[in-house]
């Protein structure tokens, strides 16, 4: 476990999890804080976007190193802001045999951005809910970066298979749109210098001042467990009530 400088990697022989919300200089920065990447049984499911090339004016470059190009969350009339007088913060709220449960926070005057990371170990799933909370009505994104050699398919408006490794990706709250690899624009990952490849991506939309993403990436051996989310008040820095979610004890479902 590494968790120097607000990056955290957790691995054993299932699953890899990294998350990152901490940088060393500003130098060729992404805006990838909050970001996480996850593996299983060896097998990259939420990718990194890479670095593609060092021209500014290059509108894939512009794109690479954005927020719409990580699996993090962010709010639309915010974006290329996390550089600026952010403050960032991590930790680790839980590593036990049953759960690893991670938090991070962004937050401005203006905004807060709260992301959970939840493992549950036994049950082979992974929670991430994302809290956004504004002065005024704002889009609010949470994006999944996907390997592009894995198969992404349609179930239903809240619910995609991952096909190889045997996965479901569900949201709890929120329909999910898709950009496949056809799409023209803005799913591009570059994991060669100066050159692209086309991936799957899955995007959670929601707008308002107040709003909640849950989302969950769980093994088809699981994919009927029922999860219940508890709701929880406590006073943001924008001295107004925001709601973090927290999670209860999971059981298999019918």
């Amino acid at each position: 476990m590494d968790y120097e400088s607000g990056i955290f990697v957790f691995q054993n022989q299932e699953y890899w999890l990294y998350m990152k919300n901490n940088f060393l200089k500003h130098t060729h920065k992404h805006e990838d804080l909050l970001g996480i990447l996850y593996y299983v049984n060896n097998t990259e499911i939420l990718v990194d976007s890479g670095k593609y090339n060092y021209d500014y004016q290059s509108e894939i470059r512009k794109y690479i190193i954005s927020e719409s190009a990580y699996n993090v969350p962010f709010i639309k009339q915010h974006q290329g802001s996390s550089l600026k007088k952010n403050k960032f913060a991590t930790s680790i709220h839980e590593n036990t045999q049953e759960t690893l449960h991670l938090n991070a926070t962004n937050i401005t005057d203006i905004y807060s951005i709260n992301r959970n990371v939840i493992y549950l170990k036994k049950f082979k799933t992974l929670i991430i809910i994302d809290q956004f909370h504004t002065q005024k009505d704002e889009t609010f994104v949470s994006n999944f970066i996907f390997n592009p050699d894995i198969t992404i398919n349609h179930i239903n408006d809240k619910t995609y298979s991952i096909d190889e490794p045997g996965l479901i990706f569900k949201s709890l709250f929120n329909n999910i749109n898709m950009l496949d690899k056809s799409n023209k624009h803005d799913n591009w990952i570059s994991y060669k210098f100066n050159k692209i490849t086309k991936t799957n991506k899955l995007i959670i939309e929601s707008r308002g001042t107040d709003s909640r993403h849950v989302n969950l990436i769980v093994s088809k051996e699981f994919e009927n467990i029922n999860i219940k989310i508890e709701k929880k008040k406590l006073k943001s820095v924008l001295k107004k009530k925001i709601i973090i979610l927290q999670y209860s004890k999971l059981n298999r479902g019918v």
